[in-house]
């Protein structure tokens, strides 16, 4: 979490109001908020999903599974660039 202090948010999805108590940047929580509401009502729009619960526990099933795809993506890239400093100061020796 960010170093701001924590704040009560209004957030609605699905239509539902929410208070989410956060320390997080206001702007990067709506955002979420937003994101899930807009995956969520895609998927009860394409898929014969009815139940909200199943269409949450859907949605954050494909997030979490984005968020390890990026998450392997940025070490590979970290690595990749550990490994071009290390032959950039081989080769400035």
């Amino acid at each position: 979490m960010s170093m701001e202090k924590a704040n009560n948010l209004k957030i609605s999805i699905l239509g539902k109001p929410y208070l989410v108590t956060t320390d997080e940047v206001q702007e990067y929580v709506l955002e979420a908020s937003e994101l899930v509401d807009n995956m969520m009502r895609e998927k009860i729009k394409n898929f014969p999903i009815t139940n909200e619960t199943k269409v949450a526990v859907v949605t954050a099933l494909e997030l979490a599974t984005d968020l390890g795809k990026f998450k392997r993506s940025s070490n590979s890239f970290e690595d990749r660039v550990f490994k071009l400093n290390e032959l950039l100061e081989f080769a400035l020796k």
